[in-house]
């Protein structure tokens, strides 16, 4: 795999796993209001305070004060993990630096799946 393709694998698995962890988050009783500033901040938070992916992860879970994690948002963690491959700080910093583009990607998603579930009861 080059460095576009894994770069374009990081940030797909970066974008699952802010959709899983804001599913979760949510479900805690985080406000719905400016639940996606929450997650940029610590997301962002997280990344400069790590120096693996694994510990990226932990540090996003901890600031969010989310408990043990489900099973769609560990295969989405891991994912992430094989995603970044050897190349931890490249992963890092290729999240960090497109921050705001994870974000979005994450928030279209959301809308789309919200819009399917309307579509589904109509």
């Amino acid at each position: 795999m080059d460095v576009v393709q894994r770069s374009e694998a990081v940030r797909d698995a970066a974008v699952n796993l802010v959709m899983e962890l804001r599913s979760e988050y949510l479900r805690s009783g985080a406000s719905a209001l400016d639940h996606w500033d929450h997650l940029q901040s610590r997301l962002i938070f997280a990344l400069r305070s790590s120096e693996t992916i694994e510990q990226a992860v932990t540090a996003y879970r901890m600031r969010l004060q989310l408990g043990a994690p489900s099973s769609a948002s560990s295969s989405a963690a891991v994912a992430l993990v094989s995603a970044a491959d050897a190349d931890a700080r490249h992963a890092l910093d290729l999240i960090e630096s497109e921050v705001g583009l994870v974000m979005a990607r994450a928030r279209l998603e959301a809308e789309r799946r919200k819009a399917a579930r309307e579509a589904e009861k109509a």
